[in-house]
């Protein structure tokens, strides 16, 4: 059967564009949808990224760890997208679903290629294509790093292949640069080694699992040691990255023993997913500090060292058993809860890779369980193909809940609603969006009922509170976020709303304070500098304050109330020429913009 499938690849090209097609189809409704209020601000709110891909921009994304990761590859793909769609969400959606679309070709042809069976091939690749669980990966648009992370992970596995086939070191060098620049997008890469050990099991079958074999898996182990260096580095650097940042929960919160038994719950909760994928959501909220009950831990335990235990049992006579399971539980470990990098028990989105391992096991198992059943071979394909029309129509309404943050958090709070933070602070900041300040104000101090320490919560019920002018609560609120926080650019953006309010209440040396601060904290903030420039032109001081705000113009240029702000203070300063320079700059960006227009005819009046 492999062999035959093998010959024909007019059938591998037209089984690849109809998965294609289906995929597209049941995406395409992305590029109507907006950008959320989840982490898609670190993109659109980012002053560095603001002008799409420049010489300055790209060695920001090569050398960055903002937001605690060190991501350069993503980074360039969005100044790309940046530069291509502007701040058209769609275009950026439309991305992510090629990256996507790509990663179904490659994983089709790479499984084709390596087993000779077409057909199988075919099904994994469907069910990769189209389950609800990567829903979240491909409409998410600040979860570009997964999908394209992947995208090189599935690069080096076809390299390794071509080394497999014809072991030279140049073949070799591409495994590594394949594998580095996965981790250049997103270090998930870091368990390629052993899943190339799996890989030389089935269906390469380079070497068996007969203990007489020990030689071989010793040559097949130092094969990998470059490799598993290159993982090594990656893994430092992303831990280092993350721990610089602040980023990661203290184990006061999140203690070992609680890490460890959401680690074996969510092992079986990803695969309760897989087959029946129902309440998903953007977020399910770990709880700090309270242990799970006993026996859900124990059931999940016993779950794991069972499944582990008929598969070693069967390894010999069905080692895609062995692989997809080990696939699936060691793809995980980068992303499963051992490093708590946020206060979310798992994530759809974390089993985009893994998920291919129990595919494998699925198409690879059951039609060996069902071939000696009457009419076994027509039950597998019919129930298939209902298998994946479900699944298709399942994602499609998955997809919905991504259109925008009202959608997202109102599924994730429907799905979750016990202590669900998050999802309050999502749908505060949707409703601040759309000009709802009460409301928003009633879902922040939700979040901060569920949840008193979340600094995210308090800084945000800052900056409405002092939208509605009640600047003393903000000042608290913007208090409790510096108290609360371990990451540093919340840290800054909480010191730099603090000084902010402090500067509406006349408090101009406490406001000056604030904001260096908060460029101690994040010298790039262009925001940061324009608001230290007003408060020291204010103060008195108009020589480092158009400094600092024509620093902050450096860094964002196209901000016509800040061209005109620094027009003001150059007009102080009795340097009419350049004011009038920058009040033209700033109507050339906003023609429509009045303040500029009045002071530069009351200039051109003298």
């Amino acid at each position: 059967m492999g062999q035959a499938e093998g010959r024909r690849p007019a059938h591998a090209v037209y089984a690849v564009l109809a998965l294609l097609v289906a995929t597209a189809f049941v995406y395409a409704p992305v590029r109507y949808y907006e950008f959320v209020s989840w982490d898609d601000g670190l993109m659109t709110l980012n002053p560095n990224v603001a002008h799409g891909l420049t010489w300055r921009s790209a060695w920001w994304a090569m050398t960055t760890g903002y937001a605690g990761q060190w991501i350069p590859l993503t980074w360039l793909s969005r100044l790309v997208d940046i530069s291509l769609f502007g701040w058209n969400a769609g275009g950026h959606h439309l991305t992510n679903l090629l990256i996507h679309l790509a990663n179904v070709a490659l994983l089709f042809t790479l499984l084709w290629r390596m087993t000779g069976q077409l057909g199988r091939s075919w099904w994994v690749t469907a069910f990769f294509a189209l389950h609800p669980l990567n829903v979240g990966s491909v409409a998410w648009v600040i979860e570009r790093k997964g999908v394209l992370a992947a995208t090189g992970f599935f690069l080096a596995l076809w390299a390794y292949q071509a080394w497999v086939a014809k072991p030279r070191r140049s073949s070799y060098l591409v495994v590594v640069a394949m594998m580095c620049l996965s981790a250049l997008a997103k270090p998930i890469v870091v368990t390629l080694p052993v899943v190339l050990l799996l890989l030389d099991v089935w269906p390469l079958r380079r070497v068996t699992l007969a203990f007489a074999d020990r030689r071989q898996w010793m040559a097949m182990v130092r094969e990998k040691v470059p490799l598993a260096m290159v993982a090594a580095f990656f893994a430092v650097i992303a831990f280092e990255t993350e721990r610089r940042a602040g980023v990661l929960p203290s184990t006061d919160m999140y203690p070992w023993n609680l890490r460890l038994a959401n680690v074996l719950i969510s092992y079986v909760r990803y695969i309760g997913k897989t087959i029946w994928p129902v309440d998903l959501a953007a977020f399910y909220p770990l709880r700090p500090f309270v242990l799970p009950d006993w026996l859900p831990i124990a059931a999940a335990a016993l779950t794991l060292i069972g499944v582990s235990a008929l598969v070693v049992r069967w390894a010999r006579q069905r080692p895609y058993l062995l692989v997809g399971w080990c696939w699936y539980l060691v793809s995980l470990v980068p992303v499963i809860g051992l490093v708590q990098v946020s206060d979310a028990s798992m994530a759809d989105r974390f089993a985009y890779l893994p998920l291919i391992g129990l595919f494998v096991i699925v198409v690879w198992g059951v039609p060996e369980l069902l071939s000696r059943v009457s009419f076994g071979r027509q039950v597998m394909y019919a129930s298939a193909i209902a298998v994946v029309v479900s699944l298709a129509v399942d994602a499609r309404i998955q997809l919905g809940y991504w259109q925008n943050s009202l959608a997202l958090w109102g599924r994730s709070l429907d799905v979750a609603p016990e202590y669900n933070f998050r999802a309050h602070i999502g749908i505060g900041d949707a409703l601040v969006n759309v000009g709802q300040l009460d409301e928003a104000v009633a879902q922040y101090r939700e979040a901060l009922r569920l949840l008193p320490g979340s600094a995210e919560a308090h800084n945000s019920l800052g900056v409405v509170l002092a939208q509605q002018d009640q600047l003393v609560e903000a000042k608290s609120e913007f208090n409790a976020a510096i108290r609360f926080n371990r990451s540093y650019n919340n840290l800054a953006q909480a010191h730099l709303n603090l000084g902010a309010v402090l500067a509406r209440q006349g408090a101009l040396p406490e406001a000056i304070a604030e904001y260096e601060i908060a460029l101690r904290l994040d010298p790039d903030s262009p925001q940061a500098h324009y608001n230290l420039g007003l408060a020291l032109a204010e103060s008195g001081d108009l020589e480092a304050g158009v400094r600092e705000c024509l620093t902050a113009l450096r860094g964002f240029p196209n901000r016509a109330d800040w061209e005109a702000g620094v027009a003001r203070i150059l007009a102080q300063l009795g340097r009419r020429d350049e004011a009038i320079e920058h009040l033209k700059a700033a109507l050339v960006i906003d023609p429509t913009y009045e303040p500029a227009r009045q002071v530069l005819e009351a200039l051109n009046r003298r």
